[in-house]
Parts: C-alpha cells; sequence; structure tokens
C-alpha cells in the first residue's frame, strides 16, 4: 500500500479491503498478513473488528452490501428470470463474493453464516413467497447453485474440458439463459 490510512474509517475500509482480496485469491489470512497489506498494525484488526471472525463476518456484509447496491434498482416485483439475470451480472463483475463465501464455508462450516444480510437470498426469498409456483423454491435454489458454482469451478471446468477462450467466456451466458428458461417455463 502506498499510503498509510488515516482515521477510523480509512483504517476499516483498507482492512477490509486486504481482508477481501487476500480471503478471495487464496492467499494466507492472518490478523498480521491483512494488517500489513492494509498498510496498519496488527492490532488494528481486533480493534476494528473483535479479531479474526468478526473480520470474516464484517468482509461478507461488505460484499452483501456491494452486491446489494448493484441490485437496488430493481423493483420488488422483477419476474425471476429477470432478477436471475442481474444475479449473474453481479456475480460476473465481482466473483470475490463466492469466492469468499465458498473459502468461508470450507474453513469454518460451523460459524454462522449472516444470510438475511445476502440481498440475492432475501430477494430469491422474496420472490418466492409472493410466488403461486410451488416448484419455484427448489428451482430457485438451484438457480443459486448453478451460479455460485459456476462463478467459483467455471475457470477449471472449462480447462478441464478444454474448452477454447470463446465458449468458456460464454458460459456464464448460457447458464443463465438455461436457468431462466427453466424458471419461464413454471
Amino acid at each position: 500500500m502506498s499510503a498509510r490510512p488515516h482515521g477510523a474509517a480509512a483504517v476499516r475500509q483498507a482492512l477490509l479491503t486486504a481482508a477481501i482480496d487476500r480471503y478471495a485469491s487464496g492467499a494466507a489470512f492472518s490478523a498480521r498478513r491483512v494488517a500489513d497489506q492494509a498498510g496498519v498494525n496488527s492490532g488494528q484488526v481486533h480493534h476494528r473488528f473483535g479479531g479474526m471472525v468478526g473480520l470474516r463476518q464484517a468482509m461478507l456484509h461488505a460484499l452483501a452490501d456491494q452486491q446489494h447496491t448493484l441490485l437496488a434498482s430493481l423493483p420488488a416485483d422483477t419476474p425471476p428470470g429477470t432478477f436471475i439475470r442481474a444475479v449473474a451480472r453481479v456475480q460476473q463483475a465481482d466473483p470475490r463474493f463466492v469466492r469468499v463465501l465458498a473459502r468461508q464455508l470450507v474453513e469454518h462450516p460451523d460459524e454462522d453464516l449472516p444470510q438475511d444480510a445476502f440481498p440475492v437470498v432475501t430477494r430469491l426469498r422474496a420472490l418466492v413467497e409472493a410466488s403461486e409456483t410451488p416448484e419455484l423454491r427448489a428451482q430457485m435454489a438451484l438457480a443459486l447453485c448453478a451460479g455460485l458454482g459456476l462463478t467459483f469451478f467455471g475457470p477449471w471446468v472449462a480447462r478441464a474440458m478444454q474448452l477454447p477462450p470463446e465458449e468458456a467466456a460464454a458460459l456464464p451466458d448460457r447458464l443463465t439463459a438455461l436457468v431462466v428458461e427453466v424458471l419461464d417455463g413454471l
């Protein structure tokens, strides 16, 4: 980092940014390493977040807030297919959320996750509750699994299947189209 952050908000943001980047990339994750990357003393992790558990929770909330901002322009009565397309664009724009979530689930499976803070989850639940289609809950769960899986495993699967770059790049759009087709068929 070029300049040390000054002030509580700047220190907190620098720690969150460094933590998200390290966690999403699979880099070593400790208070010292995050603080070094943020340009602050490692004691700031405990001071600002109460420790590493609090920092991980704050990362998820920060990424959820980012999603909320990107999805806020969609009206509450957005049709499921349109919403799924928007979610796919959000995940493609910043895959760090999925990577942080996956690492959190693998490394700390017993920690509570703030599901109600995730705007995608709350909006999907609202769409399901407003629907009179009994299959929609399962279809939305499958759509969420497919999108998360593609974001996390897509690059590996594309290499494993030896897809040409243009076909690999088209995977998110093709998966989204399949999911929307299923949802439109309900």
